[in-house]
């Protein structure tokens, strides 16, 4: 990666830092607190994305590389916006399949 990439990705970090933000900061003042988490969801994307910069990844043309703790973090936001839509079965496994044919794996039975 070019010292200039580089430069362009440390600004992007520092834009999408301050565009989650501001976004809390306008969810807070909304008061709904399934919305308001989507921010945290924001905040765990964003350290994902300093952890594959720091590791020379371009993270602007890689979808995100996370660790089990932060993929916890997501699947715990995740379940503060949708928990309970998810917990309907049909709406769970309807969910987990268009992840599973978008990221081309499989679901195990």
């Amino acid at each position: 990666m070019t010292p200039e990439r580089k430069k362009e990705l440390q600004v992007k970090i520092f834009k999408m830092k301050e565009a989650q933000v501001s976004f809390y900061m306008s969810a807070r003042q909304i008061g709904v607190h399934p919305f308001l988490e989507i921010a945290g969801f924001m905040a765990e994307q964003i350290k994902m994305y300093q952890g594959m910069f720091e590791a020379g990844i371009d993270f602007t043309e890689n979808a995100i590389q996370g660790r089990p703790t932060e993929l916890a973090y997501i699947a715990e936001k995740f379940d503060c916006i949708f928990g309970p839509a998810l917990t309907d079965k049909p709406n769970r496994q309807a969910f987990l399949a268009s992840l599973a044919k978008k990221g081309g794996w499989e679901l195990s039975s």
